[in-house]
């Protein structure tokens, strides 16, 4: 999803990553890297957001909306 200035995206857990219940901290980072040099021309990383993996009989289970609703507003935030 995209809005005007914005990129909004969303994805699913699943996997190793809801194997246990407890939280699971994670941010995304966007970069360019130079091969010459091996150095950052362009970084851009989201503040950590944490999601709590509640026990379930479907491994699908998450907080995944509400987990994408606070990644899109840190997104958001650090692009001001």
């Amino acid at each position: 999803m995209t809005e005007p200035g914005y990129i909004l995206f969303g994805w699913c857990l699943h996997g190793d990553a809801l194997r246990e219940v407890g939280e699971l901290q994670f941010a995304i980072r966007f970069f360019s890297i130079n091969l010459d040099t091996h150095e950052f021309t362009y970084s851009l990383r989201t503040r950590p957001v944490v999601g709590r993996i509640v026990p379930s009989t479907d491994d699908r289970y998450t907080e995944t909306e509400t987990l994408t609703s606070q990644l899109a507003q840190e997104l958001v935030e650090s692009l001001k």
